[in-house]
């Protein structure tokens, strides 16, 4: 979803806390549903109006950077399995990184833990983290991060986008 003008203002440092209950609570296909995205978030859902199964909510952080989940509807025309969260530089500059606002990678992976997410690493081309893999119940939740200032000392490795796969859960979900 695209963040638009009218979108409520959420406090830069509670969404990653909205993030992580909407995380805690998804077992199952049906928890990505719009309905308890909006419950589990407090955020209201916004749907594209050529296709009901493209979903999300878009809300500005402060005047240079917003957060977005969307729905990644399925080829088919079925309800989606998979959701994307990220913070998005609304100036889209060469040299952005991501938020100062962002949760803390370990934090958020703590929490995620916490929650009973199970934490691997995915590697990229030559042995590099391309993002850190939770998986719960059949979900899988994609972590990837970045450097808040890559000039800092020391580095605090924030979140950028989280990608939410639960094609492959068994349970349908509390929805």
């Amino acid at each position: 979803m695209t963040t638009s003008a009218s979108s409520p203002v959420a406090s830069p440092t509670g969404i990653g806390g909205r993030m992580l209950h909407l995380l805690g609570q998804i077992h199952g296909r049906a928890d990505l549903a719009p309905a308890r995205i909006e419950a589990m978030t407090g955020l209201p859902v916004v749907f594209d109006p050529e296709n009901a199964n493209r979903y999300g909510v878009g809300t500005p952080l402060d005047d240079g950077w917003a957060c977005n989940l969307a729905s990644i509807p399925e080829l088919g025309g079925g309800p989606p399995k998979r959701l994307v969260f990220s913070y998005d530089d609304l100036r889209q500059r060469q040299d952005a990184t991501v938020p100062a606002s962002a949760p803390a990678f370990d934090d958020f992976a703590r929490e995620l833990r916490d929650a009973g997410y199970a934490q691997s690493v995915v590697h990229g081309p030559r042995g590099a983290i391309w993002s850190h893999r939770f998986v719960r119940d059949g979900v899988a939740v994609d972590v990837h991060t970045e450097r808040e200032n890559p000039a800092a000392d020391p580095i605090v490795v924030r979140i950028s986008r989280i990608v939410v796969d639960a094609s492959s859960a068994t349970e349908v979900g509390h929805g």
